[in-house]
């Protein structure tokens, strides 16, 4: 019954979807490449291969699958790996940042599309990242018989009442995962209170603690940083994941810095890359002047767009002073841990529910600052860009705090073999 009433209600909901989707074809242009995959028209996988699917819906889910995705390889080399996402930069992170066989959007969840994608791909186990719960392919990934297994799991503060408005049906779906492999107490909580089997409950802490700790050689740094116009004594200022509003508040706050710290530059990576032209024009309406690094014209300017998909891990090494946003805004922020490990100080503004757990973490070490909105934004920002010996210890907290933590990945994907052994059933020893 449950599958039925959430299948109605698909078709009901499905005109309202065609018309946002159009709408999104229509403004943002990169959502029409590869469309088919998202009706289920994927290839098949490859004859002879186990596969291992893993589902990482956008660049959040993408950075926490690395150290997974590398542990996966490393269990199973043999296996076809494929990668699933849900939007164009998830996509393209993917396949810069994983190794994957391939990567591919995931079909939307309709009883018309994801029996026949499930068919194709063939997947003898199924690794779903974080919390994109979709009812009609948990049921058919159950008819086949694919182990499920949830992990680094999270169930936002905002979206765990939605998922309690359709329990019956998110209980029904949710008995075909083999782990519910969470991040926090709070998120084992949510996941039980969806409907998940208690049993299978267990909290292992967050993936994004084990990301892979890349060092640079000083000539490296200095090459990043010469192709933003930047030498190697220029005060950086690096705003990481930028949402619509959040750089024209950096651009105030940056105007307001720069008479007391001389040449700051402030480094915009936006979230979206293909919202680069808009932000631009909008700050050159404030009278800011922007470079761009993909343009090559970043030399002498105050601000400039690290306009790159990919590269935001590698530049925090060269930032005086990290902001980390989508948290002077509503969308709940990102990953801070990127610019603790690399030894950065951290500051967000106050909606950071995404990453709550993390961020307690590095406040209580004294690694990061929550701070209330733009003017505090402002003072704190001053205070730090004075003080170098400030900077040093919060930095050096900050790499403590993602040592001290490291460990998610290796239960996780102990967890993993126990429902998926390295050698199949029956295979010759």
């Amino acid at each position: 019954m449950s599958r039925a009433l959430y299948n109605l209600l698909l078709v009901v909901l499905f005109p309202v979807g065609l018309m946002l989707l159009g709408w999104r074809l229509l403004v943002r242009p990169e959502y029409r490449e590869a469309l088919g995959e998202r009706f289920g028209r994927v290839a098949a996988s490859p004859e002879g291969r186990r596969v291992v699917w893993l589902h990482a819906v956008s660049v959040g889910e993408v950075i926490s699958a690395q150290p997974l995705t590398a542990a996966l390889r490393e269990a199973y080399p043999d296996a076809h790996l494929v990668v699933s996402c849900g939007t164009p930069t998830g996509r393209a992170m993917a396949r810069t940042r994983l190794t994957a066989d391939r990567v591919i959007y995931l079909p939307w969840d309709l009883p018309g599309v994801i029996p026949g994608a499930v068919r194709k791909v063939r997947p003898d186990l199924f690794v779903l990242v974080e919390s994109e719960l979709w009812p009609n392919l948990l049921w058919t990934l159950a008819r086949r018989g694919t182990p499920v297994v949830l992990v680094n799991g999270r169930i936002s503060r905002r979206s765990y009442p939605r998922y309690r408005a359709i329990r019956p049906v998110m209980r029904a779906a949710l008995a075909h995962v083999g782990a519910f492999l969470m991040q926090s107490r709070r998120d084992a909580d949510h996941i039980r209170g969806i409907g998940a089997p208690p049993e299978r409950v267990e909290v292992v802490g967050n993936i994004k603690y084990d990301q892979p700790v890349v060092e640079h050689t000083p000539d490296e740094l200095n090459r990043l940083a010469l192709a933003l116009g930047i030498t190697p004594d220029t005060p950086v200022l690096l705003a990481g994941s930028t949402h619509e509003g959040e750089e024209e508040a950096l651009a105030r706050v940056w105007q307001r810095l720069v008479a007391d710290v001389p040449g700051l530059v402030l480094v915009l990576a936006v979230r979206h890359p293909v919202r680069c032209e808009a932000v631009a024009e909008s700050l050159a309406r404030m009278g800011v002047k922007v470079g761009r690094k993909t343009l090559g014209d970043c030399a002498g300017r105050g601000v400039v767009l690290l306009d790159t998909l990919g590269e935001l891990s590698a530049h925090y090494r060269i930032a005086t002073v990290a902001f980390v946003g989508g948290s002077l805004v509503p969308v709940g922020g990102h990953n801070p841990l990127e610019p603790a490990a690399a030894g950065v100080p951290v500051v967000y503004g106050p909606n950071v529910a995404n990453f709550e757990a993390p961020c307690a973490e590095l406040e209580r070490a004294g690694a990061a600052v929550r701070v209330a909105g733009e003017d505090d934004l402002a003072k704190n920002l001053r205070r730090l860009l004075r003080d170098p010996e400030a900077r040093r210890r919060m930095g050096g907290e900050g790499r403590k705090v993602v040592r001290d933590n490291r460990g998610a990945a290796a239960h996780t994907m102990a967890r993993i073999a126990e429902r998926f052994p390295a050698e199949p059933a029956g295979a010759p020893g």
